[in-house]
């Protein structure tokens, strides 16, 4: 473990050579302790609301590219509370509704490539409220814009911008300046 405070709502990981990982939750107390988890309106007098949360965090020791896979947990992003209480809130979801949530519980996941600058990477997020992040950095191979596309269904295809191996062009020049877009974002497969 490379840093753990709870009080702070952060936690960072080494997990190999390659790979890092950080954890950030928002976590706080119960807004009433009186309230009851029996009826969909006690759950949310006991929950209550909170606020948003920044995180500023600094990695060092990393190497010239990596992979950032990040998952996210809130009340919009894998909670299935709404749709339950859409279905009148049952005690036993049936068959469909039981499928229905469980596609609801889904973390949102995003991926993306970035330059470290010297091998130190800033990264800042939001976390709101009653919300989780979970970030699992691994070493890349570094990819380059290979140009512009308005084709759909290749797997390096994100936005209009084809992407590629940076191993792979053994034709290409290398780029004037890998630096200059610290944030390529591109797609996790």
């Amino acid at each position: 473990m490379l840093y753990n405070d709870w009080k702070e709502g952060a936690a960072a990981f080494r997990a190999n050579s390659d790979t890092w990982q950080v954890l950030l939750y928002n976590h706080r107390h119960y807004a009433n302790l009186d309230a009851s988890w029996e009826t969909p309106e006690g759950i949310e007098a006991m929950v209550g609301t909170g606020s948003s949360r920044e995180f500023s965090l600094r990695l060092t020791g990393l190497p010239p590219s990596v992979r950032v896979k990040r998952s996210l947990l809130d009340r919009v992003h894998g909670w299935a509370e709404g749709a339950w209480r859409k279905m009148g809130a049952p005690d036993w979801p049936k068959g469909g509704q039981l499928a229905e949530l469980r596609k609801l519980q889904e973390p949102c996941c995003s991926c993306r490539l970035l330059y470290t600058d010297g091998g130190s990477l800033s990264l800042n997020e939001k976390v709101s409220d009653l919300g989780v992040v979970f970030m699992e950095i691994e070493r890349a191979e570094p990819f380059i814009i290979l140009g512009q596309s308005t084709g759909f269904g290749a797997p390096h295809f994100q936005g209009n911008l084809w992407l590629r191996r940076e191993s792979d062009r053994a034709a290409l020049r290398p780029r004037a300046n890998p630096q200059a877009n610290h944030d390529n974002p591109f797609l996790c497969y």
